[in-house]
């Protein structure tokens, strides 16, 4: 399960958390069917079909995936309005443009241990896979999430 965070792009106004099964293709037709799903987070009356959600690029950082990605330029990421279908069958361009991010629900596992990067900085560090031999850790970005706590 992955928990969706929809927000206003300009003022940061929080529409709503929504979830999907799967990070994978996200931010593409996936989002389309989950914002029509619950298309009532948006102050939109009367409509019947979200046809473009405006976003044409994001970044994944480790385990996040995000639409407004922190330092960056912006102007590369800015999306386009929200395109919906009124119930009278008339295509409009909203003033709504999507901040949305995307991060698997579930649990991960803290080894304990500080890793220290090259630069002498320490942070925590989380389970990144276990093999026969060794477990793997690495930073909270790059770490395993669980869905259950089995």
């Amino acid at each position: 399960m992955v928990s969706i965070i929809v927000r206003d792009w300009n003022t940061g106004e929080l529409y709503g958390h929504l979830k999907a099964k799967k990070l994978e293709g996200i931010l593409g037709s996936k989002l389309l069917a989950i914002l029509n799903y619950s298309k009532d987070i948006f102050d939109l009356h009367e409509v019947r079909y979200i046809t473009e959600s405006g976003i044409h690029r994001s970044q994944s950082r480790g385990n996040v995936v995000l639409n407004k990605p922190h330092n960056c330029d912006m102007e590369n990421f800015e999306p386009d309005f929200m395109e919906v279908i009124m119930n009278d069958g008339s295509v409009q361009i909203t003033d709504i443009k999507l901040d949305i991010t995307v991060y698997p629900r579930g649990y991960v596992l803290n080894v304990g241990k500080p890793i220290v990067n090259i630069f002498g900085t320490s942070s925590p560090a989380y389970l990144q896979y276990i093999v026969r031999s060794k477990a793997s850790r690495t930073s909270l970005a790059n770490c395993h999430v669980f869905p259950t706590v089995q």
